[in-house]
């Protein structure tokens, strides 16, 4: 019965998920109205509550969702039930349009401008939050501990020169990326509470100050260029985990390392780490990543495991150590 009724259900639009603003739009002809149609949205699960005015009460009837209302399933069930264990929250929302009105919206405002995505926004009725879980590897804190410190123990730490300073930036909710942070042992449970270590996106662009992004025609790369370098070089210092980060996030952060005299290597496996691996002085990317991912990267990990990192390190200084003995001898 539902592969009949999909059968009869037309895409009318659709917009991508994008890490700027979270979420993807699909716009699908109604199930049992073909003169309407059914907007859907779906993405970071504050976000899309924070666009619904609506939601269902215990009978199913279309109710008002209250500020109130939002804020406690914000903090409650997305921040402490969910993300704070690890989950990555993504909610779903709805409204249902005429259909001759949406393809004439279309038409007269074009699908990329900012008054045809108000005009699918308005209205949303929330439907629910699933947590989804995605659960560490078994060997990522020892990896970690290894490309930090060489080794596994972090009892008698390495050297400072020698180690490897580890920063995670991602797209999740903060508590999912502190609860993360804090297994795969990028920061202690005392940084997790600290603000200036965990910060989401827009925290962390208003920490740095103003900036630019230029383009380096000559040799087709990016820099970026901070109004206040001491400021920056005070975030970059404390700085470990940023959430629901964009591009321009990733691209700031490789940067910001670069001008306060840091080498650094990054790992991504999306199109939208792409920059961000061009920008660095080493670029990894895994072999499950996409293809435009993997021209970008200087080192492609073809088993997938972050392990591979600690191996490329350990082999980059051998030979770095070979050649200067050579030199100096």
């Amino acid at each position: 019965m539902l592969n009949e009724r999909n059968t009869f259900q037309r895409v009318i639009c659709r917009i991508p998920f994008s890490s700027r603003d979270k979420y993807k739009i699909t716009a699908i002809t109604h199930a049992n109205d073909q003169n309407m149609t059914r907007v859907i949205i779906q993405g970071a699960a504050e976000i899309i509550i924070a666009f619904s005015q609506y939601t269902f009460n215990e009978g199913l009837q279309s109710a008002k969702l209250n500020e109130e209302d939002k804020n406690h399933i914000t903090q409650n069930v997305i921040g402490e039930e969910m993300a704070s264990q690890g989950l990555i929250p993504v909610a779903y929302a709805f409204r249902d349009v005429p259909t001759a009105e949406l393809r004439s919206f279309m038409q007269q405002q074009g699908q990329e401008s900012e008054e045809f995505y108000n005009y699918l926004l308005s209205g949303m009725t929330y439907i629910c939050t699933f947590g989804l879980e995605n659960k560490l590897r078994e060997n990522a804190l020892n990896s970690i501990n290894l490309i930090r410190y060489g080794k596994s123990n972090t009892e008698n730490e390495a050297k400072p020169d020698q180690q490897v300073k580890v920063r995670m930036v991602s797209g999740d909710h903060i508590d999912t990326c502190r609860y993360i942070a804090v297994q795969a042992g990028i920061i202690d449970e005392k940084e997790a509470k600290q603000g200036a270590v965990v910060m989401d996106g827009e925290e962390f662009r208003a920490a740095l100050g103003e900036y630019s992004i230029e383009r380096d025609e000559v040799k087709g790369t990016r820099n970026v260029v901070f109004a206040d370098e001491n400021k920056m070089k005070g975030v970059i210092k404390t700085v470990k985990v940023i959430a629901r980060a964009t591009d321009e996030d990733k691209n700031l952060m490789v940067g910001a390392i670069k001008i306060a005299g840091g080498f650094i290597l990054m790992s991504g496996d999306g199109i939208n780490d792409t920059e961000a691996l061009q920008m660095a002085n080493v670029g990894v990317s895994m072999g499950t990543s996409c293809q435009v991912t993997k021209d970008a990267s200087d080192l492609v990990i073809m088993d997938n495991d972050i392990k591979s990192i600690y191996h490329s390190i350990m082999w980059g200084r051998t030979i770095y150590a070979n050649v200067r003995k050579f030199i100096q001898f």
